[in-house]
């Protein structure tokens, strides 16, 4: 118990993290016990007091401290969700009812909706009703009306739950928005919202959002197209212009994060500003000079948004830089952890942002294997000694980070080490030149030089992904891993920095991860030769035919019905790979043979069918909507035959 304590003074965030996280994940999933948790959370501290005054025995203040983050984490977590204002809402909202809602923020838009969020605060067209919190996720239509944080107005659509469709690998919009406080939707039309007051400007609120569009507006003068569009997104946290092909190539190869804003890039502005203020010091002290840094790298986190990635490095150095100035010990474990706490704290759903998770797990697989990586080979030659170091950190992230993100994504980059190589130069010039033209950019010819070198970096950097995204191989799908198999590569993970210098743990650990990768693999194996009919949710028909690793992708419709069907059947692959081909059904016939399978359409009058060996499929085109008549018969009475109910998410049938 001794060595236990020792460790929790030495490490204290470690614990109160975990435990106050333990606290969000059980309130969160049951959230009934709010009342309990708070009397629990002060009897507990009672006994704290008492035990502080009296230190006789460590394992009751240890007791003490553990329920009490975890009950905190509750009543936390149940205060930022305000279930009573959503029960009071349903109680009385219907369709017809009109209601006052403040948006909370716009995000910008090109698109034909803007996307808002807002908070419900009354039922009817005057304030007068009982005053709610409601969060709201709304899609407001262009129009002479331009929406801005702070405005106060009356919205007449229609407003929902947030549901899935349901279709195989869609993106899961109800546990997205669930997880950050959004249970409610509204798509409004233009003449369905009216403007009862506009949002007071704060300058101090304002301020970050009018620095970003400058900045932006200096790129522009230099950069445009994809170049333009990743500049934004890499230097200012904007990806409102990124295309869905550059997406695709920086996911594919592994470099999303280079994309984002996060700790990478707040790493590198930091050396950036360093090596600038080393420049200086004869003129500015070391102390001073930190301490503009710290003032800067906030600036920048305010600009560039606040994401949780950004607000974990831009605190861990702060946390760093302090503890250099006052000349106390700095932990890395603790500071990681201790700024997850604090983060979890202000707001307690950062703990299901896929960024937070993310960059956490990131940070500590650099912290666990870093050095175990970087020790394992010698290197004579400085640059390539210097490049296996940026090799070493890519592996230490990676390997905590993977099982999330097959969890999430269902893939993984093969060529991820080649990518993260060829990017770890081109970022860092992105970045450097980016600043050097924000603050360069009135100096005439200076200013042209140092943009075509900008634009020449992110040439290169496209180009390159490009080259990495078209070879063989460059990306595996079909990856589907259960919860709690993450879980337990994740506790491989650190039981192994742990016990490796154990031969008999080190043995049973390792033969612990070939057993779940094993099952991995044999998972995406069963995924990649399924043979299966996917009758998908969704208004118009639309079908897909999987026989061992080709894809049928059938629909009826215009080129608007072949878009969302391209889609859903990308989302598809996610899970199911294969090589896709689309045919519409309601322009002629189709007979397809393939692996001693048949596939054949044939359109009459007001009707469709599709037989898939001994399966019948009949739509009915005079229906509104397709999910209201599908009929699927088996010929063998074996699996089908009935009418189809997809109203509720998509209907796989396993072909034989």
């Amino acid at each position: 118990m001794q060595n236990l304590e020792i460790s929790i003074y030495k490490r204290p965030f470690v614990l109160l993290s975990i435990l106050f996280s333990a606290g969000i994940l059980f309130s969160f999933f049951n959230g009934e016990l709010y009342g309990l948790s708070v009397i629990t959370f002060f009897i507990a501290s009672f006994i704290l007091l008492i035990w502080i005054n009296n230190y006789r025995r460590p394992i009751l203040g240890f007791v003490c401290i553990s329920i009490c983050c975890f009950c905190l984490g509750i009543v936390r977590t149940s205060n930022r969700l305000n279930h009573e204002s959503i029960t009071s809402f349903e109680e009385v909202y219907t369709d017809s009812t009109v209601v006052g809602v403040t948006l909370t923020e716009v995000q910008p838009s090109q698109k034909k909706w803007i996307k808002a969020l807002g908070e419900i605060q009354f039922i009817g067209d005057t304030a007068s009703s009982d005053r709610l919190s409601v969060p709201l996720v709304i899609f407001i239509e262009k129009s002479n009306y331009s929406p801005k944080k702070g405005d106060k107005v009356l919205i007449s659509g229609v407003i929902n739950e947030i549901k899935n469709k349901n279709n195989p690998g869609e993106f899961d919009g109800e546990s997205y928005w669930k997880r950050k406080g959004y249970n409610k939707i509204a798509f409004v039309r233009s003449h369905e919202i009216k403007r009862l007051e506009q949002g007071n400007s704060n300058w101090i609120y304002e301020l970050p959002s009018a620095l970003r569009i400058y900045f932006a507006s200096i790129l522009s003068k230099y950069l445009s197209g994809n170049e333009l569009a990743v500049a934004q997104a890499l230097i200012l946290g904007d990806k409102g212009l990124i295309s869905q092909e550059v997406t695709m190539q920086f996911t594919n190869t592994g470099a999303m994060h280079v994309l984002a804003v996060s700790g990478l890039h707040i790493g590198i502005i930091m050396q950036i500003l360093m090596k600038f203020f080393d420049l200086f010091s004869r003129y500015i002290s070391k102390k001073n000079a930190l301490i503009t840094i710290i003032v800067i790298m906030w600036i920048y986190a305010l600009i560039t948004g606040l994401s949780p990635s950004v607000l974990r490095a831009v605190f861990m150095f702060t946390i760093l830089g302090i503890s250099q100035l006052s000349g106390l010990n700095y932990d890395a474990y603790n500071s990681l952890f201790f700024t997850a706490f604090v983060l979890l704290v202000i707001d307690p759903l950062t703990i299901f942002d896929i960024g937070f998770q993310l960059s956490f797990l990131a940070m500590l697989g650099i912290f666990l294997y870093y050095s175990i990586i970087r020790t394992g080979f010698y290197i004579k030659n400085k640059l390539f000694q210097l490049a296996w170091d940026g090799t070493a950190i890519g592996f230490a992230a990676q390997i905590m980070t993977t099982p999330l993100s097959l969890y999430y994504f269902h893939q993984f980059p093969n060529y991820f080490i080649l990518s993260n190589l060829g990017l770890m130069a081109t970022s860092g010039a992105v970045l450097g030149l980016g600043l050097a033209l924000f603050a360069l950019f009135w100096i005439p010819w200076l200013n042209l030089f140092i943009g075509f070198l900008l634009f020449l970096s992110l040439f290169l950097s496209l180009k390159f992904l490009a080259w990495v995204a078209t070879l063989p191989g460059a990306v595996a799908y079909g990856f589907h891993l259960s919860f709690w198999v993450v879980i337990g590569l994740f506790v491989i993970a650190i039981l192994y920095v742990v016990l490796r210098k154990n031969k008999y743990w080190s043995f049973f650990l390792w033969l612990s991860f070939l057993i779940l990768f094993g099952q991995i693999i044999f998972n995406r194996y069963i995924n990649l030769n399924k043979n299966e009919i996917c009758l998908y949710n969704n208004t118009a028909p639309v079908i897909s035919i999987k026989i061992g690793q080709h894809i049928f992708c059938m629909y009826s419709g215009n080129d608007g019905v072949r878009e969302k069907a391209n889609l859903l059947v990308t989302s598809y692959q996610k899970y199911n790979p294969g090589v896709v081909g689309f045919y519409n059904i309601a322009e002629k016939n189709f007979d397809i043979n393939i692996e001693k399978h048949h596939v054949s359409t044939q359109k009459t009058k007001g009707k469709i069918t599709i037989h898939v060996d001994q399966y019948l499929i009949e739509i009915d085109l005079k229906k509104e909507k397709w999910i209201d008549e599908i009929n699927v018969s088996n010929s063998k009475k074996i699996a089908f035959n009935r009418k189809v109910d997809i109203s509720e998410g998509a209907v796989t049938i396993p072909l034989n």
